[in-house]
């Protein structure tokens, strides 16, 4: 039998997103896999190919790619162990062609990506977008400065 106030403590545990709950296991000196740091991205769709660095942050992701489009976003641990969740919107400049072939825009414009991946495994991930699909490929770069 667990005693009360532990289990008032795994109640409020079980309230918090996934991200709070890592970093309090954390805190109490439990395994996580540690995700912060900067990452290369290559990615490739229908009319081509590019790069990116993104900065995962304490639950904020971040970071611009080859063709000047930027991302800013969140993400969290997945339900699946060693996974996290990333959800990022990018800012597209004008005239920018990507490699979705969605022809390029006079205006500037936005778009969302959502998707799971195992952050520091470098392997391949297909992300579907409304303006068409992705492959991309993020690999570990450096931990960030304390």
């Amino acid at each position: 039998m667990v005693p009360g106030p532990v289990a008032a403590y795994l109640r409020l545990i079980l309230t918090l997103p996934p991200a709070l709950q890592a970093k309090e296991i954390s805190r109490l000196g439990g395994e996580t896999m540690s995700i912060d740091g900067m990452y290369a991205v290559e990615f490739a769709g229908k009319t081509g190919s590019g790069f990116a660095s993104l900065v995962l942050d304490k639950g904020l992701v971040f970071g611009s790619d080859s063709g000047d489009v930027q991302y800013d976003g969140t993400y969290q641990p997945s339900a699946v162990a060693g996974e996290i969740d990333l959800s990022v919107t990018a800012r597209v400049p004008p005239n920018v062609q990507l490699v979705m072939a969605y022809p390029p825009q006079p205006v500037p414009y936005s778009f969302s990506l959502m998707c799971s991946l195992k952050p520091q495994s470098s392997s391949e991930v297909r992300i579907q977008t409304d303006l068409g699909p992705v492959t991309a490929r993020m690999r570990y770069m450096r931990r960030l400065p304390a």
